[in-house]
């Protein structure tokens, strides 16, 4: 038990690591960029490689996207280009430099324009409002989206459509114009339901929950916002479910039903630690201490509090730290702390300033007056230049010279201001970047080695390859853990003539998905190695058992309510019959292109949800010679992709199997890896895959 305690504590060291990239995408764009060629297909690897590392490396990504600009420019791709200005913007808002975004947006539109890409003008437009509308400048923000809008229409884009309609509803929200935002809002879903885009469509829903709690019509607004969460529930999206636990326990403070707002945000909690989301995180505490000081529990609410409010600087969060500074003030106010409550108050009074300062407002404004200027001077620069040539054979030769001079004064001025501006800001940029570089090669080296050391743990849990071509000959695995480190795993034993074989798949991916798999690994040991049991389902009853005392679930005060769905078989290698017992996971036998599905209990192991543990029950199948045998996590069939982003789901997936099962192990592998990558796109995948096959 020392060693599988050490790997739970180095595994949970690095739970604040981001989430790893698509790998496969990733190294077929490496492959891309890494090739001799110079063509138009490197500047769109560079660019999606960009893409990839928005969020989770924000340097790396800056210096793909400057890759992409330079070789598009060399080869002349104004497209590429554009998307690269665009990358880079996009980039910088992330980061909160808006002036560094709005200077790259305003670059990639001026090449938009020139080519005539309207869809690509449309986002343009939409992403200068999005700046604007965080600089609190609604005036400048709708006209951007309403010029997004009115191109989107041209072109028949309905998605650019329902998105502009949802921007122009938030400012009208913002402004406190209700009516009107419930109209755009009413008009992006509609348009949302219509194209099947259900992440917006639960978006939808939330914002115009906003509008009825913002209008005091509480009972309205709970019914949005729970439209949201069963829809972001149903799809997996946790930041969207987040967010919608998060204003359904706001209502809840607000009509005084404070002990459900505590479950809510409770709740919220829960998910933002799970995915990472240090925001959520950091907004769920500062909620939790709010309502625990409605409850009268104000020294429980400090605790979050203070959570929260060093979380909220830590990712510079300026408005969570003004909330949380705010409520602690008063809470100290109350418990006669005074010198606290000055202190917080204080802190308060700074962030509030901070987030009411106009100097960046204007700034931003001199950026737009100044393309608006250098748009026009262009415009009339080739209007005297078509005067001139129209009226060239009569006027003299002194006086075109003396034009010719001041046009190249002109030019000059404009030139050497340009550089002069261009300079200044690269200055200024690489000031903060020579300041933060040792700070992020130091961090980007300790999460690299604590990934690659906790994968490595992982790995040597699952049955080396020589122990799989031992026990089965003729197989095949197909293991694409979402993050790296995975929540499904397979496991692999014989004993005298009884061959054992698993594959489970733990609640969550990533750090708690692996953790839970080691627990499962554990138990799986403990029933076939040291209680010698044969059955699978007395194996599946020890490892539930198991589970439940690990986790420390009770009947009456579970608290941890993970678990796993697991397929569990054992062949018998004298009689050549199958036995098998399964926690939601079935088991897939194909025999002469005919598919015959053995189905496990309708419960999982673990996930405690206040009922008495439930046996698990045994099924039997008579093996032949060639009989292919898989068992399968729901990574696979719950995979997003191909037309309108829908799931693969089961009767495709079953089909795909019947294609392949007569195939090499190679080849099976092959067709599994190129359908689901074919069938993902540019989506991101959603949940670690395990595949597993063996011929009898």
């Amino acid at each position: 038990m020392t060693s599988y305690l050490l790997t739970l504590l180095l595994l949970v060291a690095i739970h604040f690591t981001t989430n790893a990239q698509n790998q496969a995408i990733v190294d077929s764009l490496i492959r891309v960029v890494n090739s001799n060629s110079a063509d138009t297909s490197k500047v769109k690897a560079l660019n999606k490689l960009s893409v990839q590392y928005w969020y989770a490396d924000p340097e790396m990504a800056t210096n793909y996207a400057n890759d992409a600009l330079t070789l598009g420019n060399h080869i002349g791709f104004k497209k590429e280009v554009a998307r690269s200005y665009n990358s880079i913007g996009v980039i910088n808002d992330i980061q909160g430099n808006y002036e560094e975004a709005l200077e790259y947006y305003f670059k990639s539109l001026a090449i938009k324009e020139e080519i005539d890409d309207k869809r690509g003008i449309s986002g343009a437009y939409n992403n200068i409002g999005l700046i604007h509308k965080n600089q609190g400048n609604h005036t400048l923000a709708l006209e951007y989206y309403f010029k997004s809008l009115e191109i989107a229409e041209q072109i028949d884009n309905k998605k650019g459509m329902a998105l502009a309609y949802n921007n122009i509803g938030i400012i009208n929200a913002n402004q406190q114009h209700h009516e009107e935002a419930l109209k755009y809002y009413f008009k992006s879903l509609k348009l949302r339901k219509e194209i099947g885009d259900t992440r917006g469509e639960a978006g939808s829903y939330n914002n115009i929950g906003n509008v009825y709690d913002n209008q005091g019509n509480y009972q309205q607004a709970l019914q949005y916002y729970f439209k949201g969460l069963n829809l972001n529930n149903e799809y997996g999206y946790k930041y969207g479910a987040l967010r919608a636990s998060v204003n359904i326990g706001t209502v809840y403070n607000r009509t005084g039903e404070h002990q459900l707002a505590l479950d809510k945000f409770t709740s919220s909690l829960q998910m933002a630690e799970e995915t990472g989301d240090k925001y959520g995180i950091a907004l769920s505490n500062n909620n939790l201490g709010i309502t625990l000081n409605y409850l009268g529990k104000g020294e429980e609410a400090i605790g979050y509090l203070q959570t929260g409010l060093t979380l909220s600087d830590e990712i510079g969060s300026t408005e969570l730290v003004r909330d949380a500074a705010k409520e602690l003030s008063e809470i100290y106010a109350q418990h006669t702390d005074y010198k606290e409550a000055y202190r917080h108050h204080k802190l308060y009074k700074q962030m509030f300033d901070s987030l009411d300062n106009e100097a960046n407002t204007r700034k931003l404004t001199e950026l737009e007056m100044q393309y608006a200027f250098d748009k026009q001077q262009k415009e009339t620069e080739f209007e005297t230049q078509q005067t001139e040539l129209e009226h060239a054979a009569a006027i003299k030769r002194q006086k075109l010279l003396r034009n010719s001079f001041f046009v190249g004064f002109a030019l000059m001025v404009l030139l050497a201001f340009a550089f002069f501006r261009n300079f200044k800001i690269k200055q200024k940029a690489n000031l903060v970047l020579e300041e933060q570089k040792k700070i992020i090669e130091e961090k980007n080296k300790d999460i690299t080695d604590s990934i690659k050391y906790a994968k490595h743990i992982q790995d040597a849990l699952l049955p080396n390859k020589e122990l799989m071509q031992k026990v089965f000959k003729e197989h095949v695995i197909y293991y694409q853990p979402k993050d790296i480190i995975s929540g499904d795993f397979y496991w692999v034993e014989q004993k005298g003539n009884k061959l054992f074989f698993a594959l489970a798949d733990c609640t969550g991916h990533g750090v708690p998905g692996a953790i839970m798999s080691i627990i499962g690994h554990s138990g799986i040991n403990k029933a076939i190695n040291e209680m010698n049991l044969q059955a699978p389902a007395n194996i599946l009853n020890q490892l539930n058992r198991y589970v439940h005392e690990t986790l420390q679930q009770d009947y009456e005060n579970s608290t941890v309510r993970d678990g796993m769905d697991i397929a569990f078989c054992t062949i018998d290698l004298e009689t050549k019959k199958l036995h098998f017992a399964g926690a939601n996971n079935p088991v897939y036998i194909i025999r002469d292109n005919t598919l015959h599905e053995l189905k496990g209990n309708h419960f999982a192991i673990g996930g405690f949800w206040g009922d008495e543990l439930k046996p698990y029950t045994e099924k039997q199948f008579d093996l032949k010679e060639g009989d292919m045998i898989y068992t399968f996590s729901d990574g696979y069939p719950d995979q997003f992709g191909g037309p309108g982003g829908k799931k693969f789901k089961y009767n495709q997936f079953r089909d795909l199997l019947l294609s392949i099962c007569t195939r090499s192990s190679v080849e099976q592998h092959q067709q599994l890896h190129q359908t689901i990558t074919n069938w993902m796109g540019d989506l991101e995948q959603i949940d670690d895959i395990c595949v597993v096959g063996v011929k009898v």
